[in-house]
């Protein structure tokens, strides 16, 4: 018995040579074992996504594996929901939000070096929401005073307050 450790990946040739040590013309044997050494997958989620769309197409098609393994892909949304599968996917995310996106592959060689992720963050707009009052009746010539205070950002954000009399 003995150990080697490799410390790069890719693929050895190891050679096993044996001596009985007589004098006879078959003394020694020969075999040859290949070691393969993995190269872990990268996964590569995309880009950060900032959208007023609730419906996403999330992409993993450059992930790679640099030993050309099949990868499996696991997608987890951040929002709860049960992870999908596939390079790409498109999700429904039931609010705006911010989420955090996970993409992990595995090359299915059940090795510690088989799953790599890679996250991105998920921002959902919702709009803002514009409440002019309620309606009312005045007389002509009548200071009105408009009030839009009810409005409000579902994100909290500064809103911008614009009125258009039509005149």
């Amino acid at each position: 018995r003995t150990t080697r450790t490799f410390t790069s990946p890719g693929s050895y040739s190891v050679i096993l040579t044996v001596d009985d040590g007589s004098t006879a013309a078959n003394a020694v044997a020969s075999d040859t074992v290949t070691i393969r050494v993995n190269h872990a997958p990268i996964a590569h989620a995309g880009k950060n996504i900032h959208s007023c769309d609730k419906t996403l197409l999330l992409d993993g098609g450059n992930s790679v594996d640099p030993d050309g393994d099949p990868l499996s892909y696991s997608w987890d949304f951040g929002d709860g929901s049960a992870p999908l599968s596939g390079v790409r996917v498109l999700h429904d995310y039931a609010r705006g939000g911010t989420y955090p996106v996970i993409l992990t592959v595995d090359d299915g060689l059940g090795l510690k070096n088989s799953r790599h992720s890679s996250s991105i963050t998920a921002r959902i707009d919702e709009p803002p929401v514009a409440d002019a009052g309620p309606n009312e009746t005045y007389c002509s010539g009548e200071v009105i005073i408009f009030n839009a205070s009810g409005s409000k950002d579902p994100e909290n954000g500064l809103l911008k307050y614009e009125w258009d009399f039509g005149d």
